[in-house]
């Protein structure tokens, strides 16, 4: 694999994987309706839950992504 299409691929991947994660989040919620458990964002608040994903997307792109570049 070319250099700059394996930094690409590293780069995009942990996005691929997240938008899977929000399908699958949705198509679940979708199916169960009004059974479905209150969701992370209602538990925790819009300030909280957003800090929270933040916070961890950007630790997992320092900490996992960057070192496999360099």
């Amino acid at each position: 694999m070319h250099s700059s299409a394996g930094h690409s691929l590293i780069l995009a991947l942990p996005l691929l994987v997240t938008a899977g994660f929000v399908i699958f989040s949705l198509l679940e919620r979708r199916r169960l309706g009004a059974l479905a458990p209150v969701s992370f964002w209602r538990r925790n608040g819009i300030a909280i839950s957003t800090y929270l994903v933040v916070a961890v997307g950007l630790w997992t792109v320092i900490m996992i992504v960057l070192p496999q570049l360099y």
